[in-house]
């Protein structure tokens, strides 16, 4: 992938490309923004364009040197993450990461680091990778990609030249989305589930099932007054396994609780669920604007929750069964009140 192919993120492509041209790369940079934007890319696109064979300010894509990088097997260029059974960047790879990079250029005359996920990293990892920042070699760069800056280390950000990263437009995501295939009725619950990154959006490609999916999330909700606490451990069990599959569950939750509380207030082209309208407006009616609210607070919680390890089966029986037992109170009282001819 070449500067012109990478979507969006003009501000972070004409950085580079103008200290490329300048020949004034930064020791360190750390790159800034929502996962699946463009960053890794960027990174591999900046290597690329400086060992390039035919040096015309942007990766040719087809020399050994890029093909290399494409690749994944350039000598001098090293992608480093956490291992996929880990959620965190330890000492270790730290360790190996100095290791390797005490070795001057072996084809180059530059070494490039990536670190992805740099937010992920222990205390030790990155009070490790401090030193190296703090002397580093004049023939590497470390390019060091996070989501999260208040997660890395103050002395770490000091020392890195920062370039944030933009969510990708809704224009790009459409564009992606019809390349793949995707029937045009679809298209405007997909980009708002892809969150402005083709990360998230390729994981709802591969989840081919996922409208079935949200129809049955929802015309749970819509009954749950109704359901009885075995039918909540099974929802439960069917949940977690579409959670596990890359469904995004409390985007859509978040998502079907938005269009509720706006309801009233808005043009029916407004409401994102638009094809469950009827039902919106139904519950709109039957629950107040505050209690509504509440309960979106407390989705918001239980995601947050299981974001710090909280065992999702237990967070969402919690969920389910907090909710159903506040619908049978609002009903009760509901009922009652329109029993004394309130």
């Amino acid at each position: 992938m070449a500067f012109a192919d990478i979507p969006d993120q003009e501000k972070a492509k004409k950085l580079i490309r103008n200290q490329l041209k300048s020949e004034r790369l930064s020791h360190a940079y750390l790159f800034l923004g929502p996962v699946g934007v463009g960053q890794i890319e960027l990174a591999k696109t900046l290597a690329k364009t400086y060992f390039c064979e035919n040096m015309d300010g942007d990766s040719c894509e087809e020399c050994t040197q890029c093909i290399k990088v494409r690749h994944s097997n350039h000598p001098d260029f090293d992608l480093l993450e956490a291992e996929d059974n880990k959620d965190q960047i330890g000492i270790d790879l730290i360790r190996d990461l100095q290791k390797r990079i005490a070795y001057r250029p072996y084809e180059a005359q530059h070494r490039f680091f990536i670190i992805s996920g740099a937010d992920q990293m222990t205390e030790q990892a990155a009070n490790s990778l401090l030193k190296t920042l703090e002397e580093p070699p004049d023939y590497a760069t470390l390019i060091l990609i996070a989501k999260d800056d208040s997660k890395v280390l103050p002395t770490i950000l000091s020392r890195c030249q920062q370039i944030r990263f933009e969510y990708l437009s809704d224009e790009i995501l459409t564009s992606y989305f019809k390349q793949q295939g995707v029937k045009e009725e679809n298209l405007k619950l997909m980009v708002r589930l892809a969150k402005g990154s083709l990360v998230q959006a390729e994981k709802i490609i591969n989840n081919r099932e996922i409208f079935q999916k949200r129809n049955q999330v929802f015309q749970f909700f819509i009954d749950l007054a109704d359901k009885s606490r075995v039918e909540v451990f099974r929802e439960v069990e069917k949940w977690k396994k579409w959670y596990g599959e890359g469904l995004p569950l409390f985007d859509l939750l978040i998502d079907w609780y938005r269009d509720i509380i706006i309801i009233e207030g808005v043009k029916n082209s407004l409401i994102n669920n638009d094809d469950y309208l009827n039902s919106i407006k139904s519950l709109r009616k039957k629950y107040s604007r505050a209690e509504l609210i509440q309960e979106l607070e407390l989705i918001r919680e239980i995601n947050a929750s299981i974001n710090a390890n909280v065992k999702i089966e237990l967070a969402l029986q919690y969920l389910l069964l907090k909710l159903r037992i506040k619908r049978c109170k609002y009903e009760k009282s509901s009922r009652s009140n329109i029993s004394s001819g309130r």
